[in-house]
C-alpha cells in the first residue's frame, strides 16, 4: 500500500487536470473552426477581429464598446455568419466558442440567474441574434 498523497502533490496534479481540460477545450474550438471554414467551402472567415474567442469579463465589456461602431457590429456579425452549421444548435454552439472561451461562458446565461451574468442585454448576444436573421 503506498503513503497517500501530500496535499501539494495533490493540488499539482488538480491543477494539471484544469490545464488538460482546458487543452481540450481549445483544441474542440480549433476542431470546430476549422469545419466551419470547410463548410463554407474551406474558405477563411470574412472578417477576423483580434482577441477572440474572449477569456474575461473585462474583454467582454472591451468588446461591447468596440460594438457600439455599427461598421464593427457589421463587420462581427457577417464573421460569424461563416461560421456556421448544419442546425441552429450546432450553429449557435460554434458561434459561441468563438466569441468565449468554456470558463467565460460559464459565467453568463441567458437571463443573469443564479448569479450569472446576463447575456441577452450584450451586444454580442445580437451579434449572434444578427446571424439569425441573415438566414432568414
Amino acid at each position: 500500500m503506498s503513503p497517500p498523497e501530500s496535499l501539494p502533490t495533490r493540488d499539482i496534479l488538480l491543477r494539471i487536470l484544469e490545464l488538460l481540460e482546458e487543452l481540450k477545450e481549445d483544441n474542440r474550438a480549433t476542431r470546430r473552426m476549422l469545419q466551419a471554414q470547410r463548410g463554407n467551402g474551406g474558405n477563411t472567415l470574412s472578417f477576423i477581429p483580434d482577441g477572440f474567442p474572449l477569456k474575461t469579463v473585462r474583454e467582454v465589456e472591451e468588446m461591447e464598446e468596440k460594438l457600439s461602431d455599427p461598421s464593427f457590429m457589421s463587420d462581427l456579425i457577417t464573421a460569424v455568419a461563416d461560421i456556421g452549421g448544419s442546425t441552429v444548435d450546432e450553429a449557435t454552439r460554434r458561434m459561441m466558442v468563438f466569441i468565449m472561451d468554456h470558463d467565460l461562458s460559464r459565467l453568463y446565461n441567458f437571463v443573469g440567474r443564479n448569479g450569472k451574468r446576463e447575456f441577452r442585454s450584450l451586444k454580442l448576444f445580437e451579434v449572434i441574434f444578427g446571424k439569425c436573421i441573415m438566414d432568414n
